[in-house]
């Protein structure tokens, strides 16, 4: 969503935590298009509402940060939130632990077949 230059020593995550810092969408203003102005603005009036919750309140404290992980991927161009992303970045955790236990199977297999010959 935002066009930000390479070349420029910004962060889209700086940009995005400045507007939470200053209040209002000023750094974004440019960056983003005008018909996505009024999506971002919504999702910024709800993270700005929940940004001083109480911090001995769990359930506060989640509204918050779904806000912000909502308005922060949307103030990137990366859109709706999706959990099925999540679910996804899980099983890609595991991937080394599974090629872990193919290489040893593997060496099992192709040491036992080379004494098995001796």
């Amino acid at each position: 969503m935002a066009r930000f230059d390479r070349n420029n020593w910004h962060y889209p995550s700086e940009i995005s935590n400045k507007s939470i810092t200053l209040g209002n969408l000023s750094p974004l203003n440019d960056l983003v298009p005008k018909d996505k102005l009024t999506e971002l603005k919504n999702r910024f009036d709800k993270v700005m509402s929940l940004k001083n919750y109480d911090i001995n309140n769990v359930q506060a404290g989640r509204e918050y940060i779904e806000a912000y992980v909502q308005y922060f991927h949307f103030a990137e161009g990366e859109g709706e939130h999706n959990p099925a992303h999540i679910e996804e970045d899980r099983l890609r955790e595991h991937i080394p632990w599974i090629l872990s236990g193919i290489f040893v199977i593997i060496s099992v297999l192709f040491g036992t077949l080379y004494y098995r010959k001796k």
